[in-house]
């Protein structure tokens, strides 16, 4: 029986339409994430990547017809390739995942520096940078736009600051012009009228 190694391999080649796996596969995230699935998807992924059977003989094995079988195959794999998933199974997404959280890191002590030193001159001061550290669950928008920007791990305000346009937005599966204009409303509610702005001259 091939090893977990093996096995992550093919799944993800099963992912991504390849005939070998690529130095772009961080292993260990494509098993976390099969373990993700419910029980009759990995025990399809199982049969049909490590044990090599047919939808056949995984069907018979698992007590259902070859077609129900290819069917859930393909359905693992679908949700497999989901965002939330597939964002930790590619060393290039999670490399991209880590340069922007230090970008936000790196855009919070700037901020900060501004700040003191707008103290020191006698400027006006903001105080958002708690606020920067919200959850978007606090920015009072609608669960199907605060689960798409979870999804692509926009879950603060601090990363949704980040964004130099809406292009990352619109990159975003089935969120739509209505979904932007909500989170630019209530963005803008919270004080954020440059952003706004910024936001609204891409859309």
């Amino acid at each position: 029986m091939m090893t977990d190694n093996e096995f992550a391999a093919c799944v993800y080649c099963g992912m991504y339409g390849l005939k070998e796996a690529d130095s772009d596969i961080y292993v260990q995230g494509v098993l976390d994430a099969i373990k993700s699935l419910d029980d009759s998807y990995q025990q399809a992924l199982e049969c049909y990547y490590r044990k090599g059977m047919t939808y056949k003989q995984a069907g018979e094995k698992l007590g259902m017809s070859a077609a129900s079988m290819n069917h859930i195959v393909l359905k693992a794999i679908l949700q497999l390739r989901h965002p939330s998933r597939s964002r930790n199974i590619r060393v290039s997404t999670i490399t991209g995942n880590l340069n922007q959280l230090l970008e936000i890191q790196n855009g919070t002590i700037d901020h900060l520096y501004q700040e003191i030193d707008n103290l020191i001159e006698g400027k006006p001061v903001s105080f958002d940078i708690e606020f920067r550290k919200k959850n978007v669950s606090q920015l009072g928008l609608t669960s199907k736009t605060e689960n798409h920007l979870c999804r692509a791990g926009l879950q603060n305000v601090e990363s949704l600051l980040a964004l130099d346009s809406t292009a990352p937005l619109m990159k975003l599966y089935n969120f739509g012009k209505s979904n932007r204009r909500e989170l630019i409303t209530q963005m803008r509610k919270h004080g954020y009228e440059e952003w706004a702005k910024k936001m609204e001259a891409a859309i």
